[in-house]
């Protein structure tokens, strides 16, 4: 059966052989047609044993034009050898572990080689970041709460940052019949505060204006970028706190959807209709402090008529030694500089911040240089005995300014002194070359 069986085999060999030769085709590549699968198999070992290979490299053959070369996932380390392809082959190179190396030598002249790999090759930058992007898509980490997180990556307190953290407690707001310059509107009584916020440690310079809003409204400009921003209104300093918020990414806590203008910009005054509405308290946004917050962060645990002692001299002169101390007013307030006015003792105006001395919790100018808005309205102190809160009478049309200015009198900088302007949502006379303020932000529980 053998003998028969090879002598079939011989026989259609050479059939095949006269047919080739009859229709002029290449007789090897032909033949292979017609061998039994031993032999195809021995061929194709054949042609294997001609690509070199290395230990731990995944072997691929050559492959013919317009062929596509799956390259599967390679180990750590590893090296991957795509020997030369076709003409228009597509060399298809996935994702390999970290320090693989692939190597694909010269492919044909229309050849492909795509790398698909995925974003997860992308290695997160965190090194010296401890928040914010981590070059991939994702965060760093997040900052603890009352922290916000830098340009740099940083997480930033609020000292850090130019604020103060302001604690929550009761204290005594208004002044006592006997200190001297005492108001009829300075009624002492005492004050709860259930939520501790953060203050910054100045009022807003012209720089920072300038660099937030794209404009300098201020009168005393030759003072320098490091002095108040002023002839700021009630609305462009919920202008501006807004604008804080959402260059920080916090929500926004005044809607000013309904005003018209631009803010700090004179020649197109920024109005709005009615009363900005407030988000509240709770709003974890920049914002005005009210009224008790701001006596309550002058004051600094004292109870004094300024924030390191008495007041001796409510007029000038003479010169008060303490408010010298701490501010600048109308009996210290000269200027050299070309935008100064005309005041009792020379030319007077701003001067640069944080020159004077600060109170116990790191706030400077509390009293004088500008005045600071704040949100309350202006209206006579309820007569309960303990004020939780409080935001002012709503229903009164005047707005609040506190601490005096480079043009007050020494009285007008004492912690209980209360400076009202008219409603200022349609008038430009609150604009004062004294107007500045101060942002605020609840602490986040």
């Amino acid at each position: 059966m053998r003998a028969v069986g090879f002598v079939g085999s011989l026989a259609i060999y050479l059939v095949a052989l006269s047919l080739m030769a009859c229709s002029g085709k290449d007789a090897q590549s032909e033949m292979r047609d017609y061998l039994p699968d031993a032999s195809t198999q021995d061929a194709s070992t054949a042609e294997q044993d001609t690509t070199r290979t290395l230990p731990g490299k995944p072997d691929v053959p050559p492959t013919g034009p317009d062929a596509i070369v799956d390259v599967p996932q390679a180990g750590p380390d590893a090296i991957v050898d795509v020997p030369q392809t076709g003409p228009d082959a597509i060399v298809d190179v996935p994702q390999t572990e970290p320090d693989a190396i692939v190597d694909v030598p010269q492919a044909g002249p229309d050849a492909i080689v795509a790398d698909v790999s995925s974003t997860d090759a992308c290695l997160p930058d965190c090194e010296e970041r401890e928040c914010g992007p981590d070059g991939c898509g994702g965060e760093c980490g997040p900052c603890a709460s009352g922290y916000l997180c830098s340009p740099e990556g940083a997480c930033l307190g609020g000292e850090e940052r130019g604020y103060s953290l302001i604690p929550a407690g009761t204290f005594l707001r208004g002044a006592p019949l006997e200190e001297p310059g005492r108001r009829g509107d300075e009624v002492q009584h005492e004050v709860e505060l259930t939520r501790s916020f953060y203050l910054k440690q100045t009022v807003v310079t012209q720089s920072e204006w300038e660099h937030l809003m794209g404009n300098n409204p201020s009168y005393f400009k030759a003072c320098g970028g490091d002095c108040p921003v002023e002839q700021i209104a009630f609305v462009d300093a919920l202008a501006f706190c807004n604008a804080l918020s959402k260059a920080e990414g916090l929500p926004t806590c005044y809607d000013l959807s309904d005003c018209t203008g631009t803010p700090g910009d004179l020649d197109d005054l920024f109005l709005c209709p009615s009363g900005p509405p407030f988000a509240g308290l709770d709003c974890l946004g920049y914002r005005l402090p009210t009224e008790a917050e701001w006596e309550h962060a002058y004051r600094a645990g004292t109870t004094t008529a300024l924030y390191n002692g008495p007041l001796v001299h409510i007029e000038y002169p003479p010169l008060d030694e303490n408010l010298d101390a701490i501010a600048y007013y109308s009996g210290n307030s000269t200027v050299t500089h070309q935008d100064g006015v005309t005041c009792n003792i020379g030319q007077c105006g701003t001067h640069p911040v944080a020159q004077k001395l600060p109170n116990e919790w790191g706030l400077y100018d509390m009293a004088g240089n500008v005045w600071e808005w704040v949100w309350d309205r202006y209206g006579a102190y309820p007569e309960e005995d303990t004020l939780v809160d409080p935001l002012g009478d709503l229903s009164d049309p005047r707005r609040i300014l506190r601490g005096g200015s480079w043009g007050t009198l020494a009285w007008g900088c004492r912690a209980a002194v209360r400076h009202w302007v008219e409603d200022p949502n349609d008038r430009t006379g609150d604009r004062a070359k004294a107007h500045g303020f101060r942002p605020a932000r609840t602490k986040p529980e």
